[in-house]
Protein backbone atom coordinates (compact mmCIF):
# COMPACT_ATOMS: atom_id res chain seq x y z
CA UNK A 1 0.00 0.00 0.00
CA UNK A 2 1.26 3.70 -1.21
CA UNK A 3 2.41 5.71 2.22
CA UNK A 4 -0.46 8.22 2.94
CA UNK A 5 1.88 10.74 3.53
CA UNK A 6 3.82 10.83 0.29
CA UNK A 7 3.32 13.92 -1.34
CA UNK A 8 1.70 12.80 -4.98
CA UNK A 9 3.48 13.80 -8.88
CA UNK A 10 2.67 16.88 -9.77
CA UNK A 11 -0.08 17.92 -12.44
CA UNK A 12 1.51 19.94 -14.98
CA UNK A 13 -1.15 22.71 -17.75
CA UNK A 14 -0.06 25.26 -19.86
CA UNK A 15 -2.16 28.15 -19.63
CA UNK A 16 -2.31 31.98 -21.51
CA UNK A 17 0.24 33.88 -20.57
CA UNK A 18 -0.91 36.34 -17.36
CA UNK A 19 -4.47 34.69 -17.48
CA UNK A 20 -6.23 35.40 -13.77
CA UNK A 21 -7.27 32.13 -12.74
CA UNK A 22 -9.02 30.74 -9.99
CA UNK A 23 -8.17 27.99 -7.44
CA UNK A 24 -11.26 26.30 -6.04
CA UNK A 25 -10.87 24.22 -3.44
CA UNK A 26 -13.36 21.28 -2.51
CA UNK A 27 -13.07 18.80 0.58
CA UNK A 28 -14.88 15.74 1.94
CA UNK A 29 -14.07 15.60 5.29
CA UNK A 30 -13.04 18.82 7.38
CA UNK A 31 -9.63 20.73 6.09
CA UNK A 32 -7.64 23.24 7.77
CA UNK A 33 -5.25 24.10 4.88
CA UNK A 34 -2.82 26.55 3.56
CA UNK A 35 -2.36 27.51 -0.02
CA UNK A 36 0.45 29.30 -1.90
CA UNK A 37 1.59 30.30 -5.81
CA UNK A 38 4.96 29.84 -6.16
CA UNK A 39 8.07 30.66 -8.71
CA UNK A 40 11.27 28.91 -9.72
CA UNK A 41 14.13 30.50 -7.23
CA UNK A 42 17.52 30.92 -8.11
CA UNK A 43 18.27 27.80 -7.37
CA UNK A 44 15.58 25.85 -9.18
CA UNK A 45 14.18 25.61 -6.03
CA UNK A 46 10.10 26.50 -5.50
CA UNK A 47 9.58 29.45 -3.28
CA UNK A 48 6.43 31.69 -2.06
CA UNK A 49 5.44 33.81 -4.11
CA UNK A 50 2.37 35.00 -3.03
CA UNK A 51 0.02 33.43 -0.27
CA UNK A 52 -3.27 33.03 -1.76
CA UNK A 53 -4.87 31.46 1.78
CA UNK A 54 -2.60 31.25 5.08
CA UNK A 55 -5.66 29.79 7.62
CA UNK A 56 -7.93 28.65 5.65
CA UNK A 57 -10.84 26.34 6.81
CA UNK A 58 -13.39 23.73 5.08
CA UNK A 59 -15.60 24.94 8.10
CA UNK A 60 -16.39 28.72 7.60
CA UNK A 61 -19.05 30.29 5.74
CA UNK A 62 -16.11 31.66 2.91
CA UNK A 63 -15.95 30.33 -0.56
CA UNK A 64 -12.98 28.37 -0.64
CA UNK A 65 -11.88 30.02 -4.03
CA UNK A 66 -8.59 32.32 -4.55
CA UNK A 67 -8.18 34.55 -7.88
CA UNK A 68 -4.44 34.95 -8.95
CA UNK A 69 -2.46 36.17 -11.80
CA UNK A 70 -1.04 32.85 -13.85
CA UNK A 71 2.42 32.75 -15.42
CA UNK A 72 3.96 35.22 -17.69
CA UNK A 73 4.71 33.86 -21.25
CA UNK A 74 7.51 31.17 -20.55
CA UNK A 75 7.09 31.07 -16.81
CA UNK A 76 5.85 28.90 -14.41
CA UNK A 77 4.44 28.22 -11.33
CA UNK A 78 3.14 25.68 -8.46
CA UNK A 79 -0.02 26.10 -6.74
CA UNK A 80 0.43 24.47 -3.67
CA UNK A 81 -2.27 23.33 -1.43
CA UNK A 82 -1.62 21.26 2.16
CA UNK A 83 -4.65 20.39 4.29
CA UNK A 84 -4.79 18.92 7.56
CA UNK A 85 -7.29 16.52 7.32
CA UNK A 86 -9.96 14.91 9.72
CA UNK A 87 -13.56 13.43 9.62
CA UNK A 88 -16.18 12.84 12.42
CA UNK A 89 -15.73 8.94 11.84
CA UNK A 90 -12.01 7.88 12.86
CA UNK A 91 -11.66 5.77 10.18
CA UNK A 92 -12.95 7.65 7.29
CA UNK A 93 -11.90 8.87 3.98
CA UNK A 94 -11.05 12.15 3.02
CA UNK A 95 -10.61 13.99 0.04
CA UNK A 96 -8.60 17.14 -1.17
CA UNK A 97 -9.37 18.49 -4.46
CA UNK A 98 -7.96 21.52 -5.95
CA UNK A 99 -8.76 23.18 -9.20
CA UNK A 100 -7.46 25.95 -11.19
CA UNK A 101 -10.52 28.24 -13.49
CA UNK A 102 -10.66 30.78 -15.59
CA UNK A 103 -11.54 33.61 -13.70
CA UNK A 104 -14.04 35.30 -16.18
CA UNK A 105 -15.67 31.74 -17.64
CA UNK A 106 -15.25 29.79 -14.62
CA UNK A 107 -13.97 26.90 -17.28
CA UNK A 108 -11.85 24.33 -15.29
CA UNK A 109 -8.28 24.07 -17.08
CA UNK A 110 -7.03 21.00 -14.56
CA UNK A 111 -7.44 19.73 -11.08
CA UNK A 112 -6.01 17.27 -9.34
CA UNK A 113 -7.63 14.81 -6.41
CA UNK A 114 -5.33 13.69 -3.77
CA UNK A 115 -7.63 10.75 -1.35
CA UNK A 116 -6.74 9.06 2.14
CA UNK A 117 -7.83 7.23 4.86
CA UNK A 118 -8.14 8.23 8.59
CA UNK A 119 -6.66 5.03 10.28
CA UNK A 120 -6.89 6.07 14.25
CA UNK A 121 -8.90 9.50 14.01
CA UNK A 122 -6.59 12.65 14.29
CA UNK A 123 -5.53 14.63 11.17
CA UNK A 124 -4.20 13.72 7.69
CA UNK A 125 -1.78 15.70 5.82
CA UNK A 126 -2.60 16.22 1.74
CA UNK A 127 -0.89 17.74 -0.36
CA UNK A 128 -1.78 18.85 -3.94
CA UNK A 129 0.73 20.21 -6.35
CA UNK A 130 -0.53 22.12 -9.88
CA UNK A 131 2.22 23.45 -12.35
CA UNK A 132 1.21 25.78 -15.07
CA UNK A 133 3.49 26.97 -17.84
CA UNK A 134 2.49 30.52 -19.62
CA UNK A 135 2.79 30.29 -23.08
CA UNK A 136 1.29 31.54 -26.23
CA UNK A 137 -1.49 29.63 -28.27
Amino acid sequence: MADQNAVPEPVEKTVSPNAVLKLDLSFRGVAKYIAYQCTPGPSGDWVVAKTLEANGSSEDARLDTFEFNGPGDGERCNVWVVANMTSPNPQGDVELRAAILLRDTNSELVSQVVKGKLTMGGFLPLTSRIILTGRKA
